[in-house]
């Protein structure tokens, strides 16, 4: 007669692309990676999120190809973010700073000179000595 045995297996949550199992007679964790080395390693909270969006979009089986389909599209969609924050930012950054315009395209700001004027009462003088 056979005796079962139970056996430990550990993960990362931030990287599910390897599992761990302890060796009890080695007494030491051995790394077990993904079937298919090819495949990004990803964290077990978008592996969730990625089979949720595929089951809403009416998947009856949700595999390994599709998940890593998605998560492709996914990786793909933030690269292109974050290159269109850049390229937001930088057009903004070369844009002259103005006031905000209103719904008639005026300046909501009154149009006045940019040089702040000054009375003469406010400038205080001081006398320059030469060397």
């Amino acid at each position: 007669m056979h005796r079962r045995r139970s056996f430990l297996f550990r993960r990362d949550p931030r990287d599910i692309s390897s599992v761990y199992f302890w060796d009890p007679e080695l007494q030491r964790y051995s790394t077990i990676p993904y079937r298919n080395t090819t495949y990004p390693p990803m964290s077990i909270w978008e592996l969730r999120e990625l089979r949720r969006k595929l089951q809403e979009t009416g998947r009856s089986r949700v595999d390994e190809a599709a998940i890593f389909a998605a998560y492709g599209r996914l990786r793909e969609r933030e690269a292109q973010a974050v290159s269109e924050t850049k390229r937001t930012r930088r057009a903004r950054e070369r844009r002259p700073q103005s006031a905000p315009l209103t719904e008639a395209g005026t300046s909501a700001v009154a149009t006045e000179s940019a040089v702040p004027t000054y009375r003469a009462e406010d400038i205080t003088p001081f006398e320059i000595e030469e060397p």
